[in-house]
């Protein structure tokens, strides 16, 4: 039960680091770094690129993978938690960051703004995002609460697939097929303003508990 509540609240909080939830707070720390350390534009460049939201949470989701999955734990050792990891840890770290960073490449504003009631289709702006996506669901763009759901669900099913296949469990899969009702749901409860980030925060930690079931 534990693990559960620690991968759902650290899941919730990466996935809305991913979503720029520490942009201010980061653009501060490196100009106190450049001011105060002499920092050059390319190393702030640098810098900044390691430290995106991206990239930190699929680092971060790629570890949670290998400890869950291909670690043993041995206990507190010096204060600090010890895992021996197995064989493979780090080709699965690698193919997971990748996922997770493919997940979170761009196409998913429609899908959201149309979920939750602020995007419909018009000849100026027409509803589209992932090009076989909108094939597929193209039937409901009269409908585009529905066009946005089915679009999420499907997205990130497809990216739900991708994070399970190695651990070789359906429950990703399942997790990302709620993301069209999760959105829905998140944008009555924080309106277009923050429905967004609710939906982030949920969406994340749904991911992120998946990864703890086997397939079994």
């Amino acid at each position: 039960m534990l693990s559960i509540a620690v991968a759902s609240i650290t899941g919730a909080i990466f996935n809305r680091v991913r979503g720029g939830m520490h942009g201010p707070l980061k653009a501060k720390l490196l100009f106190w770094a450049a001011d105060r350390f002499g920092v050059g534009s390319k190393a702030v460049k640098v810098i900044d690129r390691i430290t995106d939201g991206k990239v930190l949470n699929a680092a971060a989701f790629g570890l949670f993978c290998v400890i869950v999955h291909a670690s043993e734990y041995k206990g507190i050792i010096g204060g600090v938690p010890v895992y021996v990891f197995a064989a493979g840890a780090f080709a699965l770290f690698l193919y997971q960051f990748a996922m997770m960073l493919r997940g979170s490449a761009p196409g998913w504003g429609d899908y959201i703004g149309a979920a939750g009631g602020w995007r419909t289709d018009t000849p100026e702006k027409p509803l589209q995002e992932v090009d076989y996506i909108d094939r597929m669901i193209e039937p409901l763009k009269d409908r585009p609460v529905l066009w946005g759901i089915a679009g999420l669900s499907i997205r990130c099913g497809e990216w739900g697939l991708f994070i399970g296949a190695p651990l070789l469990t359906f429950w990703p899969l399942l997790a990302g097929l709620l993301a069209g009702p999760l959105c829905w749901v998140a944008v009555k409860i924080g309106k277009q303003r923050h429905g967004w980030e609710i939906f982030e925060a949920l969406l994340g930690a749904a991911l992120w508990v998946s990864v703890l079931f086997t397939g079994g």
